[in-house]
């Protein structure tokens, strides 16, 4: 069985023989695997999330109100919010874990779409409205799924974690400006 050499590369003048004992020099592509998660944890971090995020909207409404209720206001008056939020959360939680874990992907939105549009379901049927419930799970459910697609929040959450350390390098002082157009 021939070995073979290794091609010669610009700073070198000549052919290496095979390195078995050492790495390739071009980085092999490993198949992404999936690393399923739990629906329930998964609901229950969007219970609590969703529940703070309430608790602090039904604050801050209770303290631009006027009454005479004081602080209990934020559980009597617009307590209803904190578990509206928090029911809303416990379902995109749940529903995008387990959607994820049945077609083994998290990276083509299709789980934040289908979370999105039971979330927004709920949020329909709370206000006792079957078309509100359907139009809300549809517009929810497009927003959540686009956001999820695209990698996240910002300006390039998703494109930047795939890059390796050099690209990254790369791509940070592309954005810099060049000194010879600030002489110019």
């Amino acid at each position: 069985m021939s070995k073979q050499y290794e091609q010669v590369r610009e700073t070198q003048d000549i052919a290496l023989p095979p390195r078995s004992f050492l790495p390739p020099l071009e980085p092999t592509q490993l198949p992404k695997a999936y690393h399923p998660d739990s629906p329930v944890a998964r609901g229950a971090e969007g219970a609590m999330f969703g529940g703070g995020v309430g608790l602090f909207s039904s604050s801050v409404a209770n303290a631009l109100q006027t009454h005479n209720k004081g602080a209990m206001g934020v559980f009597t008056r617009t307590g209803w919010m904190i578990p509206v939020f928090g029911t809303v959360g416990a379902t995109l939680g749940f529903t995008n874990a387990a959607v994820a874990n049945a077609i083994e992907s998290h990276d083509n939105g299709v789980a934040g779409a289908a979370g999105g549009a039971a979330a927004g379901f709920f949020l329909g049927l709370y206000h006792r409205s079957l078309p509100a419930a359907f139009g809300l799970a549809l517009f929810t459910g497009a927003i959540y799924g686009t956001i999820d697609l695209v990698g996240g929040f910002g300006a390039d959450a998703g494109r930047r974690g795939a890059l390796s350390r050099p690209e990254r390098e790369q791509d940070r002082l592309s954005y810099l400006k060049k000194r010879d157009s600030m002489d110019a």
